[in-house]
């Protein structure tokens, strides 16, 4: 294929360099690499990693340094992270070969057949069921009759005039057997030692009496059991820590600084614990980063600090 070139195109085309610093073991100093040669600056005192400050010798060096690159034909073009790392740019002129070819003509391909898709026809969906479906419904129970509680059986009517010869005596009988019940009653609360009082052993002594014969019937003592006791629950320590912030480490021991441990971690912020028991012993980290309530009251600490909560008196 016959082609041809154009030596003589000439293009602008930009070159870019940028202030660097050198770091000695007592001083340090600026340089840029430029495509023809590199320019140092004047060193001065500062041998640490980072920048030196942007005054005194470092700022003269600088100065110094950018009045060199600037007489070279560069212009400033942006500034870098560090105040010194200036970067700066020129444009020259550069020959370049241009070569063009003459491409020859293509003749149009046949294209491809077309391929015809025809959809699969989809099956219809199934008819719904005509069927309803079936709803099972909750009756309400019907209310059963109580049962019918037996009565019972009604005392015999006395026959009149019976009893009237007996009345005296069983007066007598009665008032009697009430005496004696009292005075075994008297003589037992002495032998044991403990009156006869509310919330202690109850004591009845019950009566029986007949009316059907002219002797009293034996007297029959009832000894109820005493009332139970109520036991109260020991007092106990309630300790509540909230963290916010960035949060503390904490140690919550059961009873001592030896004791059991309840909780060993770190508490980050919006954690809450809560604690129970007759005494608790906590070590925190960062107190002032925790919100500590003992027993319904604030407790205000700070720093590192170890504590014994104990039961409200």
């Amino acid at each position: 294929m016959p082609a041809w070139a154009i030596p003589t195109l000439w293009v602008m085309h930009a070159e870019y360099c940028r202030i660097e610093r050198w770091r000695g073991y007592f001083s340090s100093s600026f340089y840029v690499h430029l495509p023809d040669q590199t320019i140092e600056s004047q060193s001065f005192r500062w041998r640490r990693q980072a920048p030196p400050p942007e005054n005194g010798p470092a700022r003269a060096a600088y100065d110094e340094l950018v009045s060199r690159i600037e007489r070279a034909g560069w212009k400033r073009h942006a500034d870098g992270v560090d105040w010194f790392a200036t970067t700066f740019t020129r444009f020259v002129e550069m020959p370049t070969e241009v070569r063009f070819e003459r491409v020859a003509d293509v003749m149009p391909q046949e294209p491809p057949p077309m391929r015809v898709v025809v959809p699969v026809q989809q099956p219809p969906p199934p008819p719904p069921d005509p069927t309803p479906p079936r709803v099972h419904e909750l009756r309400p129970r019907e209310p059963q009759p109580e049962p019918q509680r037996a009565e019972p059986p009604s005392a015999p009517a006395p026959v009149p005039g019976h009893g009237r010869r007996w009345l005296a005596p069983t007066a007598v009988g009665t008032f009697v057997v009430a005496a004696v019940a009292a005075g075994f009653l008297i003589l037992e609360q002495r032998g044991n030692g403990k009156p006869a009082a509310a919330g202690g052993v109850t004591r009845t002594v019950a009566a029986h009496l007949s009316t059907g014969s002219s002797g009293a019937a034996p007297i029959t003592k009832a000894v109820e059991s005493s009332a139970h006791s109520v036991v109260a629950k020991p007092a106990q320590a309630d300790l509540r820590v909230a963290a916010h912030g960035s949060g503390s480490w904490l140690e919550i021991r059961r009873g001592s600084a030896t004791g059991p441990i309840l909780y060993s971690a770190t508490l980050t912020d919006g954690q809450t614990l809560h604690f129970r028991g007759p005494k608790l012993w906590g070590r925190f980290g960062a107190a002032s980063n925790l919100t500590i309530t003992a027993n319904a009251h604030p407790v205000r600490i700070h720093g590192t600090y170890e504590k014994l909560f104990v039961a409200p008196r």
